[in-house]
């Protein structure tokens, strides 16, 4: 008797556990969703002559420039700013109950496969960030400081092929000049893809 309440127990510790372990696919839109929020869209800003320079540099025509050579473009530029983030350990919890999610669940038809999950707090040893980017605790270069970032957890439909995870960017470190969004995913051939 002693050892089937014993198993009682443990099982009951699982269950009320089990939402806050955050399992691999979530890991795996987590690193998307950074890589696409800390791309600093339309912000890196260069000079004429710094572009020509990398232009010569890397045999690119500067007037008939593609997606694979802006990429590269990007890389360097991101190397010579160091831009730097600050991000929160913990995955605020969700509940698409809440008002707040209902508009962007309809309009990406993305029926969430659990009503809530609780906070969890990431590994960062699972956290991939994009190459040249610094995660800091204290902003060291402001001009090339891209903000803060506060993730919630990651809503999944039953097939797991689709996702959205909400997510708060502040500018300043102190949680000021904040902006509220929203990434939709879809998974296709085994990869995740930001929806646009």
């Amino acid at each position: 008797m002693k050892k089937i309440y014993f198993l009682l127990i443990i099982s009951v510790l699982m269950s009320c556990t089990s939402g806050e372990k955050i399992s691999s696919d979530e890991y795996l839109v987590i690193n998307k969703a950074i890589g696409h929020i800390l791309q600093p869209y339309g912000s890196t800003f260069t000079d004429t002559e710094e572009l020509n320079e990398i232009a010569r540099e890397y045999n690119i025509d500067v007037t008939r420039i593609n997606q694979e050579e802006s990429k590269k473009i990007n890389e360097i530029i991101s190397a010579r700013r160091g831009y730097e983030f600050a991000i929160e350990d913990t995955l605020a919890e969700t509940n698409t109950k809440s008002g707040k999610y209902t508009f962007d669940l309809k309009i990406d038809s993305l029926i969430p496969s659990v009503e809530k999950l609780p906070k969890a707090v990431m590994n960062s040893e699972m956290l991939r960030f994009p190459e040249n980017y610094t995660r800091v605790k204290t902003v060291n270069n402001p001009e090339n400081f891209l903000g803060k970032i506060k993730l919630e957890r990651v809503i999944f439909n039953d097939a797991k092929d689709k996702a959205m995870i909400f997510y708060t960017k502040c500018k300043k470190m102190n949680n000021k000049e904040c902006s509220f969004n929203t990434i939709s995913l879809i998974k296709e051939h085994n990869e995740w893809y930001i929806r646009h």
